[in-house]
């Protein structure tokens, strides 16, 4: 009997002993696994914002869509981060301010600028840019040059980069209206309080679909500036997120996936305003 109580004690013993052994392992698989993604965990810091700006930004059928949130997945896979980044969706004008105020701070797609140079960190390139003034064709407006603008009211959207552009370019800008939709403007358009609104080449037939209009309506007279549409970091980012997330892009352009996405997203009617 009493050997008998010796061997079970032997055996339970061991079974301890083999689940402490399997618990060991465990844990040092798992220290070993999240110290291998570390790296991943600085990415997270960032509190990324961007607006509704289609085909480069926009939430649709409950969901994050365009050029930029494609790009910023593909970074994310790259990086080794399981799941898909956080964005939150913001008016441009807060956007931007907090940009400039909020550490850590990450915003898309912004025109990388000689100005904003400076202010900002960057990963670049999202797209090449052109900013443009589109009107009615049965307007029959022709522009020939930026002097010419001041016999026209001028819809912005509020800070974007054509706005601060026309209001540091034309001798007034009393006849510039700036608002955070685009659909504002057009509803004054049709009650010809404005005749000319200030948008980007690529994404102009996408806003005009959007608001319900027929883009064929519509027609370039102006290009205000080409710029590159770019990831902008808050100035108090860290140098090492920054330059590993442009790493990630140079990898994807290099790679061909960021020719992918750009195609994906590149619609026949954007061609209207080129």
């Amino acid at each position: 009997m009493t050997a008998i109580c010796t061997d079970a004690a032997q055996i339970i013993g061991k079974s301890k002993l083999l689940l402490l052994r399997i618990y060991l392992a465990f844990s040092l698989l798992l220290l070993v696994a999240t110290g291998a993604n570390t790296h991943a965990s600085s990415f997270t810091q960032l509190h990324i914002v961007t607006e509704d700006y289609a085909p480069m930004n926009y939430f649709e059928k409950g969901q994050f869509k365009g050029i930029s949130i494609e790009i910023l997945r593909a970074i994310w896979q790259l990086e080794g981060i399981a799941y898909e980044p956080e964005v939150i969706l913001y008016p441009w004008a807060r956007a931007f301010y907090e940009l400039q105020q909020q550490p850590n701070f990450l915003l898309f797609s912004v025109a990388k600028t000689k100005s904003r140079e400076a202010l900002f960190k960057w990963a670049c390139p999202i797209y090449e840019s052109e900013y443009i003034l589109i009107a009615q064709k049965r307007s029959h407006i022709r522009v020939n040059n930026i002097n010419e603008l001041t016999d026209y009211t001028i819809g912005t959207v509020r800070h974007d980069i054509s706005d601060l552009q026309l209001r540091a370019t034309l001798p007034s800008d009393k006849k510039i209206i700036s608002k955070p939709d685009m659909k504002l403007h057009l509803d004054l358009m049709d009650k010809s309080r404005l005749q000319l609104i200030a948008y980007d080449a690529m994404s102009a037939a996408s806003m005009l679909k959007k608001a319900g209009r027929v883009p064929e309506d519509f027609e370039k007279v102006f290009t205000i500036s080409q710029y590159q549409t770019c990831y902008a970091f808050s100035a108090q980012t860290s140098d090492k997120i920054v330059d590993r997330f442009n790493q990630h892009l140079a990898t994807l352009i290099k790679n061909g996936t960021y020719q992918k996405i750009i195609d994906k997203y590149k619609q026949p009617e954007a061609n209207l305003f080129h």
